[in-house]
């Protein structure tokens, strides 16, 4: 339950020309605390690099200028600036870039900087640090000639004399050029020409397209770094990468330099630089300048400025949005806080709510009161604190300054390790009873704060509701009421002269309630397009319109610079009508995912925002909605939408203990029980996995007939689990709409429903029923959805219960079943989520899938009979591996991986997130009938380890190879450990080794492990068996995947011993059990293709089929896949003239290849679908392909540069989870080439160069798994 999103690619300068700056180890404790993962240190500052010890924080070290000169005339001085800078801390600090010198060129020192680069490049070569640190100098933007368009970006015939070296030296030492780029100063010389929204990132389009690139152009940071880029081409260096070591907006001093402008830059930029340029898409390395505002750097004026801290540590006040819990914890929370309201006598100690918003990352918090107990636990943990004035304080403080001194002593000053943000004077007390006392008492709090020195870092407001408006449709037309101006005017004033915002209450849910001509999709972030237009404003959603009259106001008052923060917002989970949990969660979702977008008239300007409320209280008047706000329901970044069905229908099944231990193992979130068993219970008991139990359909007459029997049931079955047991629906039968025991449903929920209530869980917990989709009499178009005559007769009553208790309807969804019903009308893609383009066009509404075309006729049949605010919760879906037409692994995983990457789209009726549940999560050998009904979904067991769990987890099918050809690599044991610390989700070895086999028990790392010579398996099928017992059965707590026989043995001599010894090992396994949960396979080079352009021609070479033409026959027969070893980096480097760099990494702005209907922007999946034309070919189109190797070397020839590795990884990361143009949504499983740099591997030269880490362990390069 995370806010938040990982920004690998943002650091931040550390200038030290000021005289009352804290000392380097605070600061360096500032950067580790707020996790800022880069710094640019500007000379080798002792102290500073003594505190960055194990901190991991990737340094730019910079050589000062006035050393220029004896290092590049005196080699022995590079020497010993080395050993005593970089050689004495590189075990433990993280050394990225040598920066020598900055922005000389064009200047008098210029000609030292490349003997001096040269210089510090052999002494790191002599410590063997010359692949883990660049060596490179900075220049600022003066150094280009042209810059207009980018395409034209051109040196200045003054510097090109002395930067074309400099360029040849970075390009073969494959490092990249510092460049320090201000769009403030750009537009500053020109504002004539450029508009301060293109240099601020707030451009609504394009700006600028490049006539000869024909690249759109919406910001002026891209367009320096593409000029930039053009300039390095023209001068040879079309290969080098380029680092920002510095960019930045001044909050004051000059033209434009103000707090607003420099928030707007800095958040813009970090939400920016993981999408890099026009020219360079992918991700920008940038360093945020700077850490703190220097009072002593010249020329004074906006060089002051440039901070991001105060010199006491406090975040500039300008980043309230930003600093400590948006940008500068780089846990980038989407300026998201939860305001904590007390008024329950249920709630947990105040401590452990503290640590709840320390574990959750939460970013901000709301007090209502100044409770000394909570302030204690806040103390240090740097969240954001808005601490509100309780109206009754008001008066006295309204009327006496002393009371106010006293007031900010108390529950300020004398927690000063606290990061308060604002003080809220009053809530929701304008109009009111008392609104004459809220300026008196803001005064009086400011002048205390004043005399306490605290004014800058802490923020005096009041909290108004939307209740203060006269108009506020459209937004433009946003106006306070007349009843309320001439309280807010002064109150305006006062905020504007102070810096400080206005805090507001915004509730779409009451504006919804309140006016029937609102849609609900309007008011919970999910209209499919425009819903009002406002001149040239667009509006999607409520909160944005909202909160943008309220700046209409503002400005109507004269308060244009006064920004609006949301200090309370959210959506209540119960209490009627549309207060569901399911609208709940799809709120406060998307409102997350929104609020760093800003709103139409204040585009890419972060709203910082307060979720209402942290827990339900109820003892909150009046009672119903309000007592339902509390995220103790629901996930603060929305309910994990996946579980997987339990069945028992087995007798070869593990025990209850065992199973619930695999959910818990596995993160499945979510679990769907058919019967009360009591060991499962017991076992999920503090699990916090949330339940679907059902009612046994054999039960289900008693417990309509008798209100006492389904107390008792409760009371066993929910009452003695409910403390620990995360209940979330009852389901009172399953598919019985149809059956004579259909008539006892809804008497059954009745009875069960009063059941819960008695014992106090009905808000907790809802009953429904599960449906099939058998009810519905019409289903196409999805808008025609209803019911049959017979489903009516039951269900009609059953919506109006559901309707009554906020429960949503159960429908078990089967895409697989509609398919085989009608294969003439429905194609398998469209089942499988695979279908291009739109399929169905229903009015308005274009479906591409077949499950949200069921989903929505669903939807469509309910609200027919009444039940527009229903939710419908998918309660079984799968697709069968095996019994009838269709039933595959392949296309079961295809259908399985391409649901859940689907489900959070919602449907094109509900657009949001889709709750479901997989059916199931083992073989069931005893349900009836056998086969492929709607009941049973056969063989899922083999792939839910191998895909889903490792969705879950979060890994995306990606693992990374272990290869062992190094004398200088860390022990095995260190090696598992930095998989499972790094969340690396495979592992692959090129040998059985034990030690590495103990390491990894229990850890649930996927596993290939290879048989390098397959000549005596082939031989002796003793050897195959012995084999597996000792490695295999011996490590029954390893995830063995597949077992590889032989490494690019085909063609080969040895390529006759393959098969013998896959059939030997398979034998082997099938012998023990093990023949579903292990594949036995082969790897191959793309060395086995004779044809690879364009894809759909590929084929395989004719003596490479002679032995893979048998093997893939086994693979198909078998189930498993073909492992395959992938680089684009050989194609590319087999045929420059053909293939672009831009292709092999990812990086192509469009398409480069069209093969008939398919088109190819990335040279990975042109090998890829080419493999897979191959396979067709030759008879094993239903074979996998499975990436055993894949990767990048970074340093051993001209564009293997580590910045070249970087790009193509992070990219492939991204990419897996798409599949190929040929198998789109098709997970790829792939494997990194390789954990380590290996020095012993041959040949040498980039073969040694593919680590992901150095033996040291340290990481080369930033890469998220």
């Amino acid at each position: 339950m995370n806010l938040s999103e990982r920004v690998e690619s943002i650091g931040v300068c550390y200038g030290m020309n000021g005289d009352n700056l804290p000392p380097p180890n605070e600061v360096i404790d500032l950067y580790k605390s707020c996790n800022i993962e880069g710094i640019r240190l500007y000379d080798p500052n002792q102290d500073a690099l003594e505190a960055l010890k194990g901190s991991n924080i990737a340094v730019i070290l910079g050589v000062p200028n006035s050393d220029l000169s004896s290092l590049a005339n005196d080699s022995s001085a590079a020497f010993t600036w080395v050993q005593n800078n970089i050689q004495s801390f590189s075990e433990d600090v993280a050394f990225r870039y040598i920066a020598v010198g900055n922005e000389l060129i064009p200047d008098s020192q210029a000609q030292f900087i490349l003997p001096a680069m040269q210089n510090m490049q052999n002494a790191l070569q002599s410590a063997g640090l010359q692949d883990k640190i660049k060596v490179s100098t900075s220049v600022s933007m003066g150094v280009l000639g042209t810059s207009y368009p980018p395409s034209t970006g051109a040196f200045s015939s003054d510097v090109i004399n002395t930067l074309q070296p400099i360029i040849s030296f970075l390009a073969i030492n494959g490092a990249p050029l510092l460049a320090n780029v201000y769009p403030y100063f750009s537009y500053i010389d020109d504002t004539e020409d450029i508009s301060i929204e293109y240099a601020l990132f707030t451009s609504l389009g394009t700006v600028v397209t490049d006539p000869n690139s024909q690249l759109n152009y919406q910001n002026l940071f891209d367009a320096i770094l593409d000029a930039l880029y053009s300039a390095l081409e023209k001068a040879g260096g079309p290969n080098v990468a380029v680092v920002v070591s510095e960019t930045g907006w001044p909050s004051d001093g000059g033209t434009a330099a103000t707090a607003e402008n420099a928030q707007t830059y800095v958040s813009n930029l970090v939400n920016h630089v993981g999408q890099g340029t026009p020219k360079r898409p992918g991700s920008i390395e940038a360093y945020i300048f700077a850490m703190f505002d220097e009072n002593q750097k010249q020329p004074q004026g906006i060089e002051n400025h440039f901070g991001l801290f105060t010199p006491d540590k406090q975040p500039n006040t300008f980043f309230s949005v930003v600093a400590v819990g948006l940008l500068l914890s780089f846990i980038v929370v989407e300026s998201v806080g939860v305001c904590y309201g007390r008024r329950g006598n249920n709630l947990p100690p105040l401590n452990e709510v503290v640590d709840l918003y320390k574990s959750y990352r939460i970013g901000g918090i709301r007090l209502y009161d100044t409770n000394h107990d909570i302030l204690q636990a806040l103390r240090g943990s740097n969240i954001p604190v808005i601490l509100d004035v309780v109206d009754s304080d008001l008066s006295a403080i309204a009327a006496d300054p002393s009371a106010a001194t006293g007031w900010v002593q108390n529950n300020i000053q004398a927690f000063s390790d606290v990061n308060f943000r604002y003080i809220a004077v009053g809530n929701e007390l304008i109009p009111g009873d008392h609104p004459e006392n809220v300026l008196p008492a803001m005064n009086n709090i400011q002048n205390a704060l004043q005399a306490a020195g605290l004014q800058g870092s802490i923020k005096v407001s009041t909290s108004v509701s939307t209740g203060v408006f006269g108009a506020s449709y459209p937004p433009s037309a946003g106006a306070f009421s007349s009843n309320v101006h001439d309280t807010l005017q002064p109150i305006i004033s006062f905020l504007a002269n102070n810096g400080a915002p206005l805090l507001a209450n915004v509730y779409p849910y009451f504006s919804y309630i309140g006016n029937p001509n609102i849609d609900l999709n309007y008011a919970l972030f999910t209209s499919p397009g425009t819903v009002v237009t406002d001149g040239p404003l667009q509006y999607q959603n409520l909160f944005d319109a909202m909160v943008d009259a309220f700046f209409s106001a503002l400005e109507k008052m004269g308060g244009g610079n006064v920004n609006v923060v949301v200090s309370e917002t959210g959506w209540p989970s119960d209490g009627g009508g549309v207060a569901t949990q399911q609208n709940a969660q799809t709120y406060l979702s998307n409102l997350i995912n929104h609020v760093n977008q800003g709103t139409p008239k204040k585009p890419g300007v972060n709203i910082e925002t307060y979720i209402f409320a942290m827990f339900d209280e109820n003892m909150k008047q009046p009672e119903g909605p309000e007592n339902h706000y509390g995220l103790k329901l629901i996930s603060v970044a929305g309910v994990e939408s996946f579980g997987v069905c339990y069945g028992t229908g087995g007798n070869n099944l593990p025990s209850p203990n065992d199973v619930i231990d695999l959910y818990k193992s596995n993160n499945i979130k979510g679990i769907r029980l058919y019967k009360p068993d009591q060991d499962a219970l017991q076992a999920l008991k503090d699990s916090n996995i949330p339940v679907i139990l059902d009612v046994p359909d054999s039960d289900i007459s008693s417990l309509a007939s008798d209100s006492s029997v389904a107390s008792t049931w409760v009371q066993s079955n929910i009452q003695a689990f409910s403390a620990n047991v995360n209940f979330r629906y009852i389901a009172v039968g399953n598919q019985l709409t149809d059956d004579s025991n259909a008539n006892n449903i809804l008497p059954a929920m009745r009875n069960i429903q009063a059941a819960l209530r008695s014992a106090g869980l009905q808000d907790r917990i809802k009953v429904s029923t599960a449906v099939s989709t058998g009810v519905l009499s019409t289903s196409y178009p999805p808008s025609a959805g209803a019911f049959t005559s017979d489903a009516r007769t039951v269900l009609v009553p059953i919506i109006g219960f559901l309707n009554e208790n906020g429960g949503p309807l159960l429908a078990n969804v089967y895409p697989y079943i509609s398919y085989t019903s009608n294969p003439n009308d429905i194609s398998l893609d469209y089942a499988l989520f695979t279908s291009r383009g739109t399929v169905v066009t229903d009015g308005q509404l274009q479906y591409q899938n077949l499950f949200d075309a069921i989903v929505d006729s669903l939807y469509s049949a309910v609200e027919k009979e009444g039940g527009r605010s229903i939710t419908v919760v998918v309660s079984e879906t799968g697709w069968p591996s095996d019994g009838g037409p269709a039933a595959t692994t392949a296309n079961a995983q295809t259908y399985l991986a391409n649901l859940i990457n689907h489900v959070s789209s919602g449907t094109p009726k509900r657009p949001g997130s889709i709750e479901a549940y997989i059916y199931a999560m083992f073989d069931e050998n005893n349900q009836q009938p056998q086969g492929t009904t709607v009941y049973i979904i056969l063989r899922f067991s083999s792939f839910l380890k191998t895909l889903l769990f490792h969705k879950w987890l979060g890994v995306e099918s990606t693992g990374v190879c272990y290869g062992r050809y190094g004398n200088n690599l860390p022990p095995v044991n260190e090696v598992i450990d930095l998989y499972k610390s790094n969340n690396i989700g495979g592992i692959r070895l090129y040998d059985y080794n034990p030690d590495a086999f103990q390491a990894l028990r229990g850890s649930n790392i996927a596993v290939i492990v290879d048989i390098p010579d397959p000549s005596s398996f082939a031989s002796d099928p003793s050897i195959a068996s012995a084999w597996v017992q000792n490695n295999i059965q011996a490590f029954q707590d390893v995830n063995f995947r597949y077992i590889v026989v032989g490494n690019e043995l085909i063609p080969g001599g040895q390529a006759q011993y393959i098969l013998p010894a896959m059939q030997h090992l398979q034998n082997a396994l099938q012998s023990v059990g093990l023949q579903d949960r292990i594949k036995v396979s082969t790897s191959i080079s793309t060395g086995v293709l004779a044809n690879s352009y364009p894809p759909s021609a590929g084929a395989f070479s004719s003596d490479a089929l002679a032995a893979l033409q048998p093997i893939i026959s086994f693979l198909a027969a078998n189930g498993a896949p073909l492992l395959v070893n992938v680089f684009p980096y050989f194609h590319y480097l087999n045929d420059r003239d053909h293939i672009s760099l831009d292709y092999a990494l990812f990086t192509s702005p469009g398409t480069v290849v069209t093969d008939g209907q398919l088109q190819y922007q990335n040279l990975f999946d042109a090998i890829l679908d080419a493999l897979y034309s191959a396979l067709e070919k030759v008879g094993g189109g239903g074979v996998t392909i499975v990436v055993s190797e894949s990767g990048w070397p970074s340093d051993g020839l001209d564009v293997a540069t580590q910045q070249n590795a970087q790009t193509y990884l992070s990219n492939l990361l991204q990419h897996v989870g798409r599949g190929t143009p040929k198998r789109p949504g098709n997970y790829i499983d792939t494997y990194i080439f390789a954990m380590f740099d290996e020095n012993l591997k041959q040949p040498q030269g980039t073969e040694n160069h593919y680590g992901l880490f150095t033996p040291n362990k340290q990481p080369k390069y930033s890469l998220s798994f």
